[in-house]
Protein backbone atom coordinates (compact mmCIF):
# COMPACT_ATOMS: atom_id res chain seq x y z
CA UNK A 1 0.00 0.00 0.00
CA UNK A 2 1.40 3.41 -0.63
CA UNK A 3 1.93 5.67 1.83
CA UNK A 4 1.65 9.93 1.29
CA UNK A 5 4.85 11.61 1.93
CA UNK A 6 4.47 15.73 2.39
CA UNK A 7 7.18 18.19 2.66
CA UNK A 8 6.48 21.16 5.46
CA UNK A 9 8.42 23.04 7.88
CA UNK A 10 6.90 21.82 10.81
CA UNK A 11 9.36 22.66 13.38
CA UNK A 12 10.19 26.42 12.59
CA UNK A 13 13.59 25.98 11.65
CA UNK A 14 12.86 27.34 8.20
CA UNK A 15 13.55 24.17 6.53
CA UNK A 16 11.01 21.82 5.10
CA UNK A 17 10.88 18.54 6.86
CA UNK A 18 9.36 15.28 5.04
CA UNK A 19 6.55 13.47 6.75
CA UNK A 20 5.68 10.29 6.21
CA UNK A 21 4.09 7.38 7.35
CA UNK A 22 4.64 3.55 8.22
CA UNK A 23 1.25 0.93 9.88
CA UNK A 24 1.30 2.36 13.44
CA UNK A 25 3.63 5.60 13.38
CA UNK A 26 4.08 9.55 11.31
CA UNK A 27 7.98 10.15 11.12
CA UNK A 28 9.16 13.85 10.73
CA UNK A 29 12.55 13.82 8.90
CA UNK A 30 14.91 16.57 8.28
CA UNK A 31 17.38 16.14 5.41
CA UNK A 32 20.54 17.83 5.83
CA UNK A 33 22.62 20.08 3.52
CA UNK A 34 25.13 16.69 3.36
CA UNK A 35 22.67 14.50 1.82
CA UNK A 36 21.87 12.58 5.27
CA UNK A 37 18.45 12.24 6.75
CA UNK A 38 17.73 13.25 10.87
CA UNK A 39 14.37 11.97 12.34
CA UNK A 40 12.85 15.30 14.50
CA UNK A 41 9.98 13.21 15.55
CA UNK A 42 7.52 9.78 15.64
CA UNK A 43 3.88 10.41 16.17
CA UNK A 44 2.62 6.71 17.49
CA UNK A 45 -0.23 7.10 15.75
CA UNK A 46 -2.64 4.42 13.16
CA UNK A 47 -3.06 7.19 10.75
CA UNK A 48 -4.17 6.49 7.06
CA UNK A 49 -3.25 10.11 6.02
CA UNK A 50 -1.37 13.23 7.01
CA UNK A 51 -1.89 16.70 5.75
CA UNK A 52 0.21 19.74 7.24
CA UNK A 53 -1.43 23.25 7.80
CA UNK A 54 -2.80 26.24 10.53
CA UNK A 55 -5.57 23.67 11.79
CA UNK A 56 -5.93 25.98 15.23
CA UNK A 57 -5.81 29.45 14.37
CA UNK A 58 -1.84 29.58 16.09
CA UNK A 59 -0.40 30.95 12.89
CA UNK A 60 2.05 27.65 13.47
CA UNK A 61 2.67 24.77 11.21
CA UNK A 62 0.63 21.27 12.66
CA UNK A 63 0.02 18.13 11.16
CA UNK A 64 -3.37 16.43 11.54
CA UNK A 65 -3.63 13.41 10.88
CA UNK A 66 -6.81 10.80 9.80
CA UNK A 67 -6.49 7.56 12.32
CA UNK A 68 -8.52 5.00 11.59
CA UNK A 69 -6.54 1.80 11.47
CA UNK A 70 -7.35 0.60 15.16
CA UNK A 71 -10.27 1.30 17.66
CA UNK A 72 -9.65 4.51 17.91
CA UNK A 73 -10.49 6.45 14.76
CA UNK A 74 -10.88 10.42 14.40
CA UNK A 75 -8.51 13.34 13.12
CA UNK A 76 -5.82 14.31 15.84
CA UNK A 77 -3.68 17.68 15.28
CA UNK A 78 0.05 17.37 16.56
CA UNK A 79 2.25 20.97 16.65
CA UNK A 80 5.79 19.51 16.71
CA UNK A 81 7.25 22.57 18.47
CA UNK A 82 5.34 21.83 21.63
CA UNK A 83 5.89 17.92 21.61
CA UNK A 84 4.52 14.96 20.14
CA UNK A 85 0.98 14.69 22.21
CA UNK A 86 -2.03 15.74 20.08
CA UNK A 87 -3.59 18.90 20.73
CA UNK A 88 -6.63 17.69 20.39
CA UNK A 89 -8.53 14.85 18.81
CA UNK A 90 -11.78 14.70 17.06
CA UNK A 91 -13.61 11.31 17.24
CA UNK A 92 -15.40 9.84 14.45
CA UNK A 93 -19.42 8.99 14.90
CA UNK A 94 -19.72 5.45 15.64
CA UNK A 95 -21.66 3.98 12.81
CA UNK A 96 -25.43 2.27 14.15
CA UNK A 97 -26.87 -0.35 12.25
CA UNK A 98 -29.77 1.06 9.61
CA UNK A 99 -32.94 -0.26 10.95
CA UNK A 100 -35.29 -1.86 8.34
CA UNK A 101 -37.41 0.07 6.92
CA UNK A 102 -41.06 -0.25 7.86
CA UNK A 103 -43.08 -2.26 4.87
Amino acid sequence: MARPVRAADVNGDGNAELITLTGNAIYVMSPRPDGTVVQVASLQADAVDVAVGDFTGTHKPEIAAILGLDSRTGIAVYEIRDGAAPRFFLPTPRRYKRSPRPT
